[in-house]
């Protein structure tokens, strides 16, 4: 569960967040706070992973209040405001909300921060990916050794298993941002393959142990090539 903190000084901002954190299962709301220095009070005295912060608020501001923030936490900036976002970038937020926030954008952030925090505990038994399915309350596991490939349209993937196809809200690059870089491989524009998937390789195409095959891009080739030849090397030197 990831430990969440609002502080905006516009109640009706606070019930509406209120109300997506409680909609998703791995945010647990901790505290909320209308006067941002009692939200920094909270936010020193407490333990969050994910802070919520507006930025127009009375005696300081967001942004201000973001040189105060001493523990390691995800700040998301919430604004209606968007010349707000390149300043909170700076200060080193996660990402930034506009207001009025639609549901679907906000679960994409605090996706994208589940997977991030998982990514970032080595002590974890399990690798795995959160991803959205096709209604408001649904959320699926996916383990990273069940990937055989993921192709990319737009703002939407289609993850492939052995036994199914998931399309989730994810472009292709918060993907790559997402799962660790030794697991898998980008080969061009629209697919990333799983390199414990990969069998070998036939011609310009790459084969997965599912017998599907997939174009490596002309632009990712060198990438690809380079890549394996290091793998191969490497298994060499391992199984002597």
């Amino acid at each position: 569960m990831l430990k969440c903190l609002i502080i905006d000084d516009e109640s009706h901002a606070i019930e509406l967040l209120t109300d997506y954190i409680q909609s998703v299962s791995f945010l647990q709301l901790v505290d909320t706070a209308t006067d941002p220095i009692a939200g920094l009070k909270l936010i020193n005295e407490g333990s969050f992973d994910v802070i919520f912060l507006d930025v127009e608020m009375p005696k300081i501001t967001g942004l201000e209040l973001l040189s105060g923030i001493s523990q390691k936490c995800k700040v998301v900036i919430t604004s209606g405001n968007r010349e707000y976002a390149a300043d909170g970038y700076e200060h080193g937020i996660y990402d930034f909300l506009a207001k009025p926030i639609r549901f679907e954008r906000f679960l994409k952030v605090v996706q994208k921060i589940f997977n991030s925090i998982a990514k970032e505990n080595t002590n974890q038994k399990e690798e795995y990916i959160f991803v959205k399915l096709d209604s408001k309350n649904r959320l699926k596991r996916i383990l990273f050794s069940d990937i055989f490939y993921i192709e990319g349209a737009g703002n939407y993937l289609s993850i492939y298993t052995d036994t199914e196809k998931i399309m989730t809200y994810l472009t292709i690059r918060d993907f790559e941002e997402l799962v660790p870089a030794e697991r898998f491989i980008r080969v061009q524009k629209s697919y990333i393959v799983s390199i414990g998937k990969i069998m070998g390789i036939d011609g310009n195409e790459i084969i997965l142990e599912n017998n599907r095959r997939v174009l490596i891009g002309e632009s990712y080739r060198s990438r690809v090539n380079e890549f394996l030849n290091n793998f191969l090397i490497q298994k060499k030197i391992v199984s002597k």
